[in-house]
């Protein structure tokens, strides 16, 4: 997963080591069965409730005992925090964080978050204030994974303004608007149709990126060859992958941002 951006509070796992192979999901609904005489059931259910998220993955470098002890303030602190990778966002307390010191440079780690409230999508019986936070915050997103020069999405610039261009148009309509939950029909038309023109501008990215990869990384790396040459093209290949993961968060969280808004309709 090294594809994916996995935030915990201001902690972000960042690395092709920290950031956790696998993150679980799901949960349950609880159930109450009353068994009557002659067979009969009676099923009453009390609601959905979310297993517990679970991950895990190695801090490596001389730093890592640092981090792992930072991680375990989360655990001592016992505020709730956004926890959020991909298109899921959850409102989670910390459980328990479990680190095993292998080597000064290898520490293993592992995260329990039992989740308050799954925030990826908007739920009216909250504050109101929570469906401007994550439309403000997921428009942030997409304008630094599009607006950051050290960014690999810089390879296909060609068209990277049919992005960019409409996320800074629904920038400046939010800010003009001020509060989403309270626009008018037509103001909330008027950002969702810039935020369907950029998610569509960006599947296209996508889509370009594909071929992209098909083309100039044909051959692949032959083994035996020139080390110099070995080296570069397997860098050539985790900036174009790198690229290719970068544009496909992006056109996750454009779709996050996009049924967000839609639910104000």
């Amino acid at each position: 997963m090294v594809d994916t951006y996995v935030q915990l509070g201001g902690f972000t796992f960042d690395s092709s080591f920290a950031t956790p192979e696998e993150i679980n999901g799901g949960g349950e609904q609880r159930l109450i069965t009353h068994k009557l005489i002659g067979g009969q059931r009676v099923i009453d259910t009390m609601g959905y409730d979310p297993d517990p998220i679970e991950f895990a993955g190695r801090f490596r470098g001389s730093s890592g005992i640092y981090v792992a002890k930072l991680l375990e303030t989360f655990v001592q602190q016992g505020t709730p925090v956004v926890f959020s990778y991909f298109i899921s966002r959850y409102l989670v307390v910390v459980k328990s964080v479990k680190w095993y010191f292998e080597k000064y440079y290898e520490v293993r780690y592992h995260v329990v978050l039992e989740v308050q409230a799954d925030q990826t999508a908007v739920i009216y019986t909250g504050p109101q204030q929570s469906l401007n936070s994550l439309v403000n915050s997921d428009l942030s997103l997409v304008q630094t994974i599009f607006g950051d020069s050290s960014s690999t999405v810089s390879f296909v610039n060609s068209a990277i303004n049919a992005v960019v261009t409409p996320i800074n148009a629904i920038i400046a309509q939010v800010n003009i608007i001020g509060s989403l939950v309270n626009a008018t029909a037509a103001q909330v038309n008027s950002v969702l149709s810039l935020v369907q023109t950029a998610t569509a501008a960006s599947a296209a990215q996508v889509a370009a990126q594909d071929a992209l990869i098909f083309t100039q990384l044909a051959g692949g790396v032959v083994s035996g060859g020139s080390p110099t040459a070995m080296a570069i093209s397997l860098a050539n290949q985790a900036a174009y992958y790198q690229n290719q993961a970068d544009l496909v968060y992006a056109n996750a969280v454009l779709g996050r941002l996009q049924y967000n808004i839609e639910a104000l309709q």
